[in-house]
């Protein structure tokens, strides 16, 4: 082979671990500076769908503040999360998540509010991959 087109491989062959590098790194860079924001979204939008489902009268502190975890057979698979919508300090609902594994296309994930005397409030679809229109 000939110098020159040996140097043109050289060349193009670190241009191509370049643009390798440049397109994997970007990505990995974007997603690490990115996480606190998208952590700051997704607890926001939780505080919107926590506070969709129970009236304003009912609670006094973020009704993100203070959830916890519990694993019962009757709620799906997995530790789910509950939270607790307190009035001067007395618990009056909880919003239990839940998981419906039997979707068409996987499972569904839920929200469900509750009052203390057992009136269901409403209930949410936080995720769920059906497809839309059927």
């Amino acid at each position: 082979m000939s110098s020159e087109l040996i140097s043109k491989l050289r060349r193009n062959a670190l241009l191509l671990g370049l643009a390798a590098l440049v397109g994997a790194g970007l990505p990995a860079s974007i997603n690490h500076w990115a996480r606190p924001r998208v952590e700051i979204n997704r607890a926001e939008a939780l505080r919107g769908q926590l506070a969709e489902l129970v009236p304003a009268e009912l609670y006094d502190t973020p009704l993100d503040q203070g959830a916890s975890s519990l694993q019962a057979s009757g709620l799906g698979v997995g530790k789910q999360s509950l939270y607790r919508a307190r009035l001067n300090g007395a618990v009056t609902a909880v919003l239990i998540t839940a998981v419906a594994a039997d979707g068409y296309n996987g499972a569904i994930r839920l929200l469900v509010a509750m009052q203390k005397n057992g009136q269901v409030l409403g209930v949410r679809v936080l995720e769920h991959r059906e497809t839309p229109g059927l």
